[in-house]
């Protein structure tokens, strides 16, 4: 947000407060007080990075710049906040998601300008006290994000605003509201040694192994079988296969098939490859390592 001027689609909650211009100052400094804990109660699960609270004087519009689901639930918080027993609070409340522009206001903090929260405001201005409408847009993202999301709303029909400009309106219902997904709890469940599907499986208390490196069975510097990742398989009558990528002066790491040597040209053969005495100088030290010696 400090680099400068960038845009977003997000969702934006517009919230009003009615009647308030009509009241008191010191019935709107506790109405605001009452809006100020709703709205502080129901954003706590959200990141600050994640959210911008612009307070319009009479409500205010909160955009969300991450998961279009915290529109919603704030939207069900507010809900359920409004109809408790002794509540006095009166809001109408309009959700979008659209473009906006994240700007700096005259005291250089973030402001938002766009569509996005344009839209919102006209939902809102359709809303009955106490209620909760979405744009089209936002309730057919919501809707493609859970089946149980779509049940939470109904159609109100198509609105004409003061520009003219058609909205098709989309009402929260009375729907009991569903469980929202803990990020913390994932987090705390996979601390327990669970492995993390966004890490490949690997377990989280186990931290990077280091590549091994050093000599293999025939002396040779280099990786060890397990640090290439490679595996021996065991074939009928036979102690092990060695795989065809060898390094040209020397064994892999393992068990070592018995080889066999020739008397004419005095080589240095195993079903891998064959090493010529000049390349295998110390054969007999490095063979009689392996446990079968030559036959020359």
């Amino acid at each position: 947000m400090s680099s400068g001027n960038r845009n977003f689609i997000c969702t934006v909650v517009f919230i009003d407060i009615v009647g308030f211009s009509k009241k008191a100052v010191a019935d709107q400094l506790r109405i605001k007080q009452q809006l100020n804990d709703v709205l502080g109660a129901a954003l706590q699960p959200v990141p600050p990075k994640d959210r911008i609270i612009l307070d319009t004087g009479d409500g205010a519009a909160v955009s969300f710049l991450g998961d279009p689901e915290d529109g919603l639930f704030l939207g069900l918080a507010l809900r359920d906040a409004l109809a408790a027993d002794g509540n006095t609070l009166q809001l109408r409340t309009g959700i979008n998601l659209g473009p906006v522009r994240l700007v700096k206001d005259i005291n250089n903090q973030p402001n938002i300008i766009g569509d996005g929260i344009n839209v919102a405001q006209r939902v809102m201005d359709f809303a009955a006290p106490n209620q909760v409408l979405s744009s089209r847009s936002y309730y057919e993202v919501i809707s493609a994000l859970s089946a149980e999301h779509a049940k939470l709303f109904t159609f109100e029909g198509s609105r004409t605003d003061k520009h003219v400009r058609e909205h098709e309106i989309y009402a929260l219902g009375n729907a009991p509201a569903p469980q929202r997904a803990d990020a913390q709890a994932l987090a705390d469940h996979r601390t327990d040694g669970d492995p993390d599907p966004l890490n490949g499986g690997a377990d989280p208390h186990v931290g990077p192994q280091p590549r091994e490196s050093g000599r293999t069975a025939c002396g040779n510097r280099g990786s060890s079988a397990a640090a290439r990742g490679t595996r021996f398989k065991a074939g009928a009558g036979s102690r092990g296969q060695i795989p065809r990528a060898r390094r040209q002066d020397g064994h892999q790491a393992g068990r070592h098939p018995q080889g066999e040597s020739s008397e004419k040209n005095g080589t240095c053969r195993c079903r891998a490859r064959t090493f010529r005495p000049r390349q295998h100088r110390s054969r007999q030290t490095e063979c009689a390592a392996l446990g079968r010696g030559l036959r020359e």
